[in-house]
């Protein structure tokens, strides 16, 4: 489900698709979005604004208090760490590292059960 972010630039609006959002980080009173292809944008609401709007996707969710985070881009965690598909590394929280861990093993189910059908 496309979820259509506005952000203004110079002025006038424009629009960007929210599932193409890799993370999202609280600063200050505001989020600031990183896409996946490099570009950061500030979103001019709370990051919880921000989780209402993608919360239907089910793509994202809240690994650390000022962060929430595309789920199927994390490739690998280590202890209170998050390692993307892109190289970035970002912060859990010990709940959130539950969450991630527990994504990663399901996937690494998943893909043995494909791979054991295919042979």
């Amino acid at each position: 489900m496309a979820v259509p972010l506005t952000f203004r630039k110079n002025g006038f609006p424009y629009i960007r698709d929210g599932e193409d959002v890799l993370y999202a980080m609280a600063k200050d009173q505001n989020a600031i979005l990183q896409f996946e292809n490099g570009d950061q944008e500030m979103f001019g609401y709370r990051l919880n604004k921000f989780h209402q709007l993608v919360y239907l996707s089910n793509l994202f969710r809240r690994v650390h208090r000022s962060y929430l985070v595309k789920l199927c881009k994390v490739v690998n965690c280590k202890w209170l760490k998050a390692i993307l598909a892109n190289g970035e590394i970002i912060p859990l929280s010990r709940k959130g590292y539950k969450i991630v861990k527990k994504y990663l093993a399901m996937q690494k189910k998943q893909a043995a059960l494909q791979d054991s059908s295919a042979s």
